[in-house]
Parts: structure tokens; sequence; C-alpha cells
């Protein structure tokens, strides 16, 4: 991983997201790398994010999914934060979760070591 402490990034659970193991796990990873992280944890209302991302201006928004959406849904979840923050929106997921789910600017991640190498 590459240290760049210039980059910052917010992690968060949507709604009805409630594990925080893979989004603590991402948060030391970022950290251990030299990256600035904000923390939001589980559960966030998308409404919400508006505040987080005009506070700390992140060059990334980071969450997870582990809850086995339908296609649908979790597009719509992607598209309601696709018009809070119009870039750099990582999602990591399940191949079988996320496979389907599209966005500019988005960039989807099955695994740790597929995070871990990016950055």
């Amino acid at each position: 991983m590459e240290t760049n402490p210039k980059k910052k990034y917010l992690l968060f659970l949507p709604p009805s997201e409630n594990h925080e193991i893979g989004l603590l796990l991402s948060y030391y990873l970022l950290k251990q790398a030299g990256h600035r992280v904000y923390y939001l944890g589980a559960n966030v209302p998308i409404s919400n994010l508006n505040i987080a991302i005009k506070s700390a201006k992140p060059d990334y928004l980071v969450f997870f999914t582990v809850r086995n959406w339908s296609t649908k849904q979790l597009q719509k979840v992607v598209d309601d934060i696709l018009q809070k923050f119009e870039k750099n929106i990582i999602l990591l997921g399940s191949q079988d979760t996320i496979k389907d789910i599209e966005g500019e600017g988005l960039m989807k991640i099955h695994s740790i070591d597929q995070f871990e190498s990016t950055f």
C-alpha cells in the first residue's frame, strides 16, 4: 500500500447494515498506510452523509454490504450516495451481491486483499 497522508476516507455502513468488523479492519489498514480516516460506524442514514462530507471533505467514501440485498435495493442505496458524493465511492461486498451494481465513480471490491492492494 502506498502511503499518501493527503488522502481522506469517510467510512460508514448504510441503513440496515450493522456489522462493523470489515469496516474496522478497513479503518485500521487505511490508518496504517498513513491515510486520514473518518469513521461514522453502522446504520448511517444516507441523508446524514451531507454533513459528514461537508465537514471532512473526503477523497473517498467507503462502505460495506454483507446483508443480502436485492440488486434493485442496493442500486438505490448507491444512487442515493452518488447524489451526495459524485466521485470515488468504494463498495466492498461479495461478488454475488455487488456484481450488477453500477455508478460513475464506483469502485467495487470483493475482498480485503483486493482492498489493501488497491491503496
